[in-house]
């Protein structure tokens, strides 16, 4: 019985779904889709995507309909396309407050920003307690405005680096786990071939394997 669906999902989530909803797709297609869409700005990896096809698989999101060769593909259902219809109501949500906070702040005189606190009122700090020349604590109107300038000039410096950091690390991640499934798969495969082409080999693995476990059991009854 499919799960609930999520109150939201990441933006991973977000662009499988939305390939899913142009019809049948393979994970590489999805993958693809999403990198052209969002010009290379979203790269979902192997072990993500397979991740969360498995996830919404389970979850009723999406339903496999096809293999071809070791392609799997997939098509969205209707829980699926409802979870995506009703993200896409809630980021066009979140877009409309947001133009909404931009156009009502510091509107309003009473406060430092609209609904934030007046003067003199117990709700917040207004605009006219920040204006006044110096507060309780000795801190004045120009100490503030100092240390929102530096604060302004640390982000300005700093902030360009900090998302190019995280843009590196992701992308040395999926690198990292793209090395290791294919070499995963590639010894899987190797060794699959040994012992399917040469069952002399495979018969005396099993001889070892056995002798080894026979000594373990005799040296921990004997110790």
């Amino acid at each position: 019985m499919p799960k609930q669906a999520l109150e939201s999902l990441t933006e991973s989530m977000f662009y499988l779904l939305m390939a899913l909803t142009q019809g049948e797709r393979c994970g590489t297609e999805i993958t693809a889709f999403a990198a052209e869409i969002t010009a290379g700005r979203v790269k979902i990896g192997p072990a993500t995507l397979y991740t969360l096809l498995g996830k919404f698989e389970k979850e009723g999101l999406i339903a496999e309909t096809s293999v071809l060769g070791c392609k799997r593909y997939y098509q969205i259902t209707p829980a699926g396309r409802a979870a995506y219809t009703a993200e896409c109501t809630r980021l066009q949500l979140c877009l409309q407050n947001a133009a909404a906070a931009a156009q009502g702040a510091f509107a309003d005189d009473s406060g430092f920003i609209a609904g934030g606190g007046s003067a003199g009122s117990g709700s917040g700090v207004g605009r006219d307690d920040i204006a006044t020349s110096e507060t309780a604590s000795g801190v004045g109107r120009d100490d503030v405005l100092a240390f929102g300038s530096d604060m302004k000039d640390s982000v300005d410096k700093y902030g360009g680096g900090l998302g190019e950091g995280i843009d590196y690390a992701k992308e040395m991640w999926d690198k990292t786990i793209n090395g290791i499934n294919r070499y995963g798969l590639f010894f899987a495969d190797s060794l699959g071939e040994v012992l399917w082409h040469d069952p002399v080999f495979l018969f005396y693995l099993t001889i070892t394997i056995v002798g080894l476990v026979a000594l373990g059991v005799i040296r921990a009854l004997t110790s």
